[in-house]
């Protein structure tokens, strides 16, 4: 894995921790929403 790849992996994970921690609640209710469209879909 080269450093650039690397890097983009980090930054990824940050990101993800970052909005994880602010934005819990947003992320709980998209998955709730993402749940009951796949069974509208379904």
């Amino acid at each position: 894995m080269g450093p650039a790849s690397a890097a983009v992996a980090v930054g990824k994970a940050a990101r993800r921790a970052a909005s994880f921690s602010t934005t819990w609640w947003q992320g709980s209710a998209e998955l709730i929403y993402n749940s009951f469209s796949w069974l509208l879909v379904a």
